[in-house]
């Protein structure tokens, strides 16, 4: 994995936000958005052809339309590791993420030993939940000749060749620490790469036997997964159930928590697994007022961001304002305490 850099320096919105908004709030009398950075609020998201990405430009929309003198803008980025250091640097006002790395951030764990960075939280805007996708036909035991038997337990992945998606990503922090709850190591126990979700799909649906194939990957995403979906109706793969370490990963690292993913997402029975909420995130120095203005857009433009990213509509005040264990913003907390 990538270690977080422990010099984070200041620096300003990017040269092509900066060029886009070089006239945002001239002449307009200050207010919440305005009265920061000139109104100018670049959003660290992720890939664009993601959910972060997605759920990135709509925020950034409905900041736009709600806030005046606010000049939003959703900038593609490595997603959840980078946002964090995005916002802390003054690169980004506000940042997505996910997959367990919140709370690494924040606590000065994992990537961030003894580096706690200084951010805070709007809200948890909605769960990644991890996959773990593995072929049915895993060939025959060289030993026995016999087919080898389905993988149904995260133990079964020994000797497999797996993925662990983007090195340094939320999809590798949470796959690893999967793997290393069940007792076994990324290093000496499995084949693991580091592949991005469209390699890894494309590599497990070639033939056991073929050199680059890939036996298994995880992939943390909301719930369906629309290429997931698609590579499950085909017959060849399924899902194995991660319900078992779900607890122990809340014991041991904070962030994650038991879930179910049910079964008419992807046509199957419904599955136990492990999910860790993606946060919207922002400096410790943000205003509150600012802060609560923003929080208020989320909810009062729900459904056209749900519009967007449909796994919006299913925020409510009352998840959103738990973002556990990332303190909420005092901005953030006046807006849920005012209206619940």
């Amino acid at each position: 994995m990538l270690r977080v850099a422990a010099a984070l320096g200041t620096a300003g919105i990017s040269s092509s936000v900066l060029a886009a908004c070089s006239d945002a709030g001239a002449d307009k009398p200050e207010n919440s958005a305005t009265a920061w950075n000139q109104g100018r609020l670049a959003i660290g998201t992720g890939g664009t052809s993601g959910v972060y990405y997605q759920f990135g430009g709509a925020l950034a929309d409905a900041i736009n339309s709600g806030l005046p003198g606010a000049v939003a803008t959703a900038q593609p980025t490595g997603a959840s590791a980078d946002n964090v250091q995005r916002i802390v640097r003054g690169d980004a006002a506000l940042g997505v993420s996910g997959d367990g790395v919140p709370a690494d951030a924040y606590n000065g764990t994992g990537d961030f030993q003894d580096l706690k960075q200084p951010i805070l939280a709007l809200a948890s805007v909605f769960p990644g939940v991890l996959h773990l996708v593995v072929r049915d036909d895993l060939g025959t035991d060289p030993a026995t000749g016999a087919p080898r038997e389905r993988v149904d337990t995260v133990e079964g992945l020994r000797g497999l060749r797996i993925s662990r998606g983007n090195a340094g990503s939320g999809d590798d922090v949470f796959s690893e620490r999967v793997l290393v709850t069940a007792g076994m190591s990324v290093k000496d126990d499995v084949k693991s790469e580091n592949v991005p979700i469209t390699d890894a799909l494309t590599r497990i649906r070639l033939p056991f036997d073929d050199s680059n194939g890939l036996d298994a990957f995880f992939a943390s995403s909301g719930v369906p997964n629309a290429n997931i979906k698609k590579i499950l109706s085909e017959g060849k793969h399924h899902l194995v159930p991660l319900g078992s370490v779900a607890e122990d990963m809340r014991n041991n690292y904070g962030g994650y928590r038991p879930t179910t993913i049910r079964g008419t997402a992807y046509d199957i029975e419904d599955l136990a697994s492990v999910e860790a909420p993606t946060l919207l995130l922002v400096s410790d120095k943000m205003p509150e007022d600012l802060a609560y203005d923003i929080t208020r857009i989320l909810f009062d433009y729900q459904k056209s961001i749900g519009a967007l990213v449909p796994v919006v509509n299913d925020i409510t005040k009352a998840t959103a304002a738990d973002t556990t264990p990332v303190a909420l913003h005092p901005g953030a907390a006046k807006y849920y305490k005012e209206n619940p």
